[in-house]
């Protein structure tokens, strides 16, 4: 019986431990102050779908940061305004949809999810607004609440097939 109790009591310990980290990891990445690049994404592969509520509270954070979002490759000449003074729940968004897609990103080949990792509205390359941070929240959040029944595998085929979270929604990823 003694021997039960201190499994118990080891097992809660560390699914608390295992969810703080989890909220230390997304917290502390949300809140560099710098351009973060594929590699530091990475980290979040190995977490599970129970990371996925987490992010989704942080998506209408209302604070902004520099810049969100990849800097442009090289070639590329045009900055979408959206990458500069935008909110940091995109960060947040745009981990969700990384774990998603994670059977289709190849780190090694330094392949982004999403160009610039960035939010727009109705093709328009401006800022989003607060208000519409607190719809892409709703959006993920509705989207969550209908799917977290669903293995992260099983989540992972509907990304790859196009269902996403944004799917057939006024905002999508560039």
């Amino acid at each position: 019986m003694n021997r039960l109790i201190v499994i118990l009591v080891a097992f809660t310990v560390g699914c608390v431990t295992n969810a703080q980290n989890r909220q230390k990891a997304v917290n502390d990445f949300l809140t560099e102050q710098q351009l973060v690049d594929y590699h530091e994404y990475a980290q979040f592969f190995k977490m599970d779908k129970d990371i996925f509520l987490i992010l989704i509270e942080k998506i209408d954070t209302n604070r902004k940061f520099g810049i969100v979002g990849f800097e442009p490759r090289p070639e590329q000449s045009y900055i979408p305004n959206g990458l500069l003074n935008n909110y940091l729940g995109i960060r947040a968004a745009y981990l969700i949809e990384l774990l998603l897609s994670r059977d289709s990103y190849n780190l090694q080949e330094k392949r982004r999810v999403y160009g610039y990792a960035l939010i727009v509205k109705d093709d328009n390359y401006d800022r989003l607004s607060y208000q519409d941070m607190v719809e892409i929240k709703r959006i993920y959040l509705n989207w969550w609440n209908e799917n977290n029944h669903k293995t992260l595998q099983q989540l992972r085929a509907e990304w790859k097939e196009g269902k996403r979270p944004l799917s057939g929604q006024p905002y999508k990823w560039i």
